[in-house]
């Protein structure tokens, strides 16, 4: 995870990263997580 934060550019990480992160964290499944 560290290496890929500090490889993408953090308009990047906003816009794609943290809504796959969030998403994964608020479901319901654990499978996704």
């Amino acid at each position: 995870m560290n290496l890929m934060l500090t490889k993408t550019p953090p308009e990047d990480i906003k816009q794609h990263i943290l809504p796959v992160v969030y998403n994964a964290l608020d479901a319901e499944s654990s499978q996704v997580q």
